[in-house]
């Protein structure tokens, strides 16, 4: 069981958190209000509170340090969202970031520890915000993680573990291949 932040609570960020509150300790990230619940609806209609401790920025420091860092915000949101968290990471800390497209990994590989690792996530879960505070799971498409630097190739094993947890997840050897093809079906339909 690993201490993971989760950051952002748009809709692949409660997806995420639903799915791996079920194996890991899990803290988000918001900007709102952390008192309100945050809820999954599966595609039956059946809702249910997601299992996480919600924090603002200014909490930070009360939960860290963490083992594995998911930053599910938009891309250019990805650095501000970085600097915010790094003061909190463990030295060999885990990166995950999950967003349309493949930039920022050049940008923060540059500031991290040579033992903190970077990964990619790219995901066709699908999910819409009900309201503020919930998601609605529309659909589970398959979800693949690759290594952007070598501390995180060398826990890549480590890393599907902890992520087992998400519906059709695996593992590859080129995420920038895997990213731009993603990419490109989407733009080219």
């Amino acid at each position: 069981m690993a201490n993971v932040l989760i950051v952002g609570d748009g809709a692949i960020g409660l997806l995420f958190s639903h799915f791996l509150s079920a194996q890991h300790d899990i803290t988000l990230l918001t900007r709102k209000p952390t008192l309100t619940t945050r809820f999954y609806q599966a595609s039956n209609g059946k809702s249910h509170p997601i299992k996480a401790r919600l924090i603002n920025h200014k909490e930070l420091g009360h939960s860290a340090p963490f083992d594995l860092v998911l930053i599910t915000v938009k891309a250019f949101q990805v650095q501000a969202a970085f600097k915010q968290i790094k003061p909190y990471l463990n030295e060999d800390c885990q990166i995950v970031i999950s967003h349309n497209g493949m930039g920022n990994v050049d940008e923060l590989n540059a500031q991290l520890l040579n033992t903190q690792g970077l990964a990619f996530l790219t995901t066709r879960l699908a999910g819409f915000k009900t309201t503020p505070y919930s998601v609605n799971h529309t659909g589970n498409g398959e979800s693949v993680l690759g290594a952007c630097n070598a501390a995180a190739s060398e826990r890549l094993n480590e890393l599907k573990q902890q992520f087992s947890y998400l519906p059709h997840f695996s593992v590859s050897d080129d995420i920038h291949f895997v990213a731009l093809a993603k990419t490109t079906s989407e733009h080219c339909h």
